[in-house]
């Protein structure tokens, strides 16, 4: 799905262009114009900080202590397979933040319940690994913790606990930790599913608006853009 992403759709249509006009095949100039601007915004902080901002402002945040007690932890992704879930490395950034933050909260939130989704894997499933991650980093008595190692994503998490919740014929809040360029669709995914959550951010990747620095190229930027185009794709693609 690599080339879905909108910078690798660009540079192919540029090289296209470029190939085109070199050949003298055809040329389109102001095409390729355009489509070098559009590579320039993608790779600055203006537009990812914008789309970000417009994510975040759409999800209704409300204080979630006494909302429930037990929380929902949604994984990252790996950096590669593994076979022992005492290998943290393989869990990417966003795992071991999330995973890091909810330790911090558990005590806090009275938290008695845990559900980790990470399907991902081969040997070990990501969800294996957080779960062994989050028990080094918490003390708390009595905590039980489920893993759903089976969902690859967030839709079938949300058919997971659409089942589980039909099966168990108890109506609760979950509080829901993930990062804040996720939470909208995964709160909305869940809310098709009918289960209700509290979102608790584990992470803020949004910048304060700065000059020039919004308007300067950076390899992050790119990366939080195609995060954010991902996850306003998701969105529209769930509401059709």
């Amino acid at each position: 799905m690599v080339l879905l992403y909108p910078y690798t759709l660009l540079l192919i249509l540029l090289i296209a262009l470029v190939i085109l006009w070199v050949t003298k095949i055809v040329t389109y100039k102001r095409l390729a114009i355009a489509l070098i601007i559009s590579i320039y915004f993608i790779s600055t902080p203006l537009l990812a900080n914008l789309g970000l901002l417009f994510l975040t402002s759409q999800i209704e945040y409300n204080k979630c202590s006494g909302k429930g007690s037990t929380a929902i932890l949604l994984a990252g992704g790996l950096n590669y397979a593994t076979k022992s879930e005492n290998d943290w490395n393989a869990l990417n950034a966003a795992s071991v933040s999330r995973t890091i933050f909810l330790a911090s909260q558990i005590e806090a939130l009275k938290i008695k319940k845990v559900i980790i989704s990470g399907g991902s894997g081969r040997a070990k499933k990501e969800a294996d690994i957080m779960k062994n991650l989050l028990m080094s980093f918490t003390q708390a008595k009595g905590l039980s913790i489920e893993v759903d190692n089976t969902s690859k994503n967030t839709k079938e998490f949300a058919n997971y606990m659409a089942l589980k919740h039909s099966n168990s014929h108890i109506s609760e809040s979950y509080l829901l930790i993930t990062d804040d360029w996720h939470m909208l669709r995964a709160k909305k995914l869940l809310k098709n599913s009918d289960i209700s959550v509290c979102p608790l951010v584990s992470s803020n990747h949004y910048s304060p608006f700065s000059f020039p620095g919004w308007f300067v190229p950076q390899k992050s930027a790119l990366v939080k853009f195609e995060l954010v185009w991902h996850e306003i794709g998701g969105i529209l693609f769930s509401s059709i």
